[in-house]
């Protein structure tokens, strides 16, 4: 057995590589960003656990039938972003194979488009029915590759300034602007990372002083050796208004806690909920949900069998007024 054998085996493995979001294909204004590995879901013991359940939903299931496109095996991953307050500047990244220009082709047959020029670039205008919004669409390639990166917008300026940034023509996510709201843990596969816009939500619901304090939000969630994890990043002004917060979602955390022990429909929730912590570190609130795999994708299995949720919080009572 040669040296290098031996020194190979004695020494520890390689950690895995930390996931990290495409910041090169995220314009720099992006104010809200969301970011799926579909291939590390699939591969996760808890999507595995749950069959088919996922992608018997109306979406996958037409997608599949009717352009052949099979989210689990011909999508890598899904990249959105855009700005709080403006719904036309959503942007939806697809990466993919070649399974893309034929899902393309078949929706060609099915759905009325046409082909403009936007910033030089041949964008597809689509329009699904009479009286319903068209979307916008490119093809990325690239020479002697099979990779694919299907841009998508609800306009063409959108998806014009999304293929800027994807060609490095315009400015882009620093990795560092990334990190700086959620560094990924090992396992992820799935985050959404709030940087900006958050004060616009203040303006709507009895939350709205909760919400005020609030000036980054993130959440990842993943698998890492069997077990399942959600984590969220709540970054404050300060450490008071992280108690702040803090003290609000340990208080949520309790009552729940009690309606599960109080619920025998519920009790399967209580060691799911023994997972769960909310901490302050600083002027971040960092809340942690952590659970076998199996045990929940069979719990989760057990709800959908059902048809209802493990409890129902009561109804809300009337306002004076009788809405609610």
């Amino acid at each position: 057995m040669s040296l290098l054998l031996c020194l190979s085996l004695l020494l520890p493995p390689a950690p895995p590589a930390l996931p990290e979001i495409p910041c090169s294909w995220v314009s720099a204004d992006a104010q809200w960003v969301l970011h799926l590995d579909m291939q590390a879901a699939v591969a996760s013991t808890l999507v595995s656990r749950l069959g088919e359940l996922p992608w018997q939903t109306e979406l996958p299931t037409e997608l599949r039938g009717r352009l052949g496109l099979d989210l689990r095996t011909d999508v890598q991953t899904l990249t959105a972003y855009g700005e709080q307050d403006d719904p036309q500047t959503f942007v939806l990244l697809v990466q993919g194979g070649k399974a893309l220009d034929g899902a393309l082709e078949k929706l060609a047959a099915l759905v009325p488009h046409e082909r403009q020029e936007q910033g030089g670039m041949p964008i597809d205008r689509w329009q699904p029915e009479e009286g319903e919004d068209p979307f916008y669409s490119y093809l990325a390639r690239r020479p002697d590759s099979e990779q694919r990166v299907l841009v998508l917008g609800l306009s063409a300026a959108t998806v014009s300034s999304g293929l800027a940034t994807l060609q490095g023509r315009s400015d882009h996510l620093s990795p560092e602007q990334a990190r700086a709201a959620l560094s990924l843990s090992p396992g992820a596969f799935l985050c959404v990372v709030v940087r900006d816009g958050l004060a616009a939500l203040a303006e709507h619901g009895p939350d709205s002083q909760m919400t005020e304090l609030v000036e980054t939000l993130a959440v990842e969630a993943g698998e890492e050796a069997q077990q399942a994890f959600v984590r969220v990043s709540v970054g404050t002004r300060d450490a008071s208004d992280a108690q702040k917060i803090g003290s609000v979602l340990q208080g949520a955390t309790a009552l729940l806690s009690l309606m599960a022990q109080s619920d025998e429909g519920a009790r399967d929730l209580q060691p799911l909920l023994s997972g769960l912590s909310v901490k302050c570190e600083g002027a971040r609130v960092m809340v942690r949900l952590q659970h076998d795999s199996a045990a929940l994708a069979d719990l989760m299995m057990e709800q959908v069998q059902s048809g209802h949720a493990a409890f129902e919080l009561p109804p809300p009572a009337p306002a004076q007024d009788g809405w609610y």
